[in-house]
């Protein structure tokens, strides 16, 4: 029984040393930005799973909420992409006011 919480303490701190680079969602977000469905497909999965992860930091919330935006606009994933919007509202603080206000 110790061994799951000393794991869930690792995993938690884990989570939030990630949580404090910006260079860690990066090569997702380039991923959503290229025109291969398979590559798009598996970077917004990471960037979920980042996110209910409690392992996105808040400075990279904008740019999450600007690549979904932009790949709304052209059609890609848009169920991949309300339910990383439903994600972020729900599993963080981050997305609230003018961030909250791009998601269109």
């Amino acid at each position: 029984n110790s061994r799951k919480f000393s794991s869930a303490a690792n995993d938690k701190h884990i989570n939030e040393v990630i949580a404090r680079s910006d260079d860690v969602i990066q090569p997702f977000i380039l991923g959503c930005e290229t025109k291969n469905p398979k590559l798009i497909l598996i970077s917004i999965t990471c960037i979920q799973k980042l996110i209910s992860h409690d392992a996105v930091p808040d400075t990279s919330v904008t740019i999450i909420v600007k690549t979904l935006s932009d790949m709304h606009r052209q059609e890609i994933e848009l169920l991949r992409i309300l339910q990383t919007i439903l994600l972020l509202l729900t599993s963080t603080k981050l997305l609230h006011g003018e961030t909250l206000a791009q998601v269109h």
